[in-house]
């Protein structure tokens, strides 16, 4: 649990940096864009306020969260508990982050190309893109990895997975 709280957290407010950085650099270009850029600031925020939110009050008692996979303690807890569907949460997650990852990635590009700057160094801010984008491909390999692990394996922590 915490492990995905602070993934959450931690991916958030990079991105959130990010966004305030573009800011940052566009205080002259256009309202449009500094509108655009509060707008998935908010969405990002909102999002990871929500998962948060999820992540503390789906399951009652709290326990259950990592206690249902205990053999004793479910036979003993039947129907005394709820959680949500950890695995519907975390392939929502990281689809919502992949998503706004690619939006994070793709919102300066349209400044990129209007830049005059020396062939030297619109290569390196180009490079400095391609990590982004590099950043993006792995959140595909992440999800990729996450279904794998959610729907198609027997791990015990996964509560899908076995039935």
């Amino acid at each position: 649990m915490c492990i995905q709280i602070f993934y959450l957290v931690s991916t958030s407010t990079t991105k959130i940096s990010i966004l305030l950085f573009y800011r940052r650099l566009t205080d002259r270009v256009s309202t449009q864009f500094q509108w655009l850029l509060y707008g998935v600031m908010a969405f990002v925020s909102c999002c990871c306020v929500a998962g948060f939110i999820t992540m503390l009050v789906g399951c009652r008692p709290m326990e259950a969260y990592w206690m249902q996979v205990n053999p004793v303690w479910l036979a003993e807890n039947q129907g005394k508990y709820t959680c949500y569907d950890e695995a519907a949460y975390i392939v929502f997650i990281a689809t919502v982050s992949m998503v706004t990852d690619f939006i994070v990635c793709i919102l300066p590009m349209s400044l990129f190309f209007k830049l005059q700057m020396n062939w030297r160094r619109k290569f390196a801010l180009a490079a400095i893109f391609g990590i982004g984008f590099f950043l993006c491909i792995c959140g595909i390999l992440r999800m990729v990895k996450i279904i794998e692990t959610y729907f198609k394996s027997y791990d015990i922590t996964c509560k899908s997975c076995y039935g």
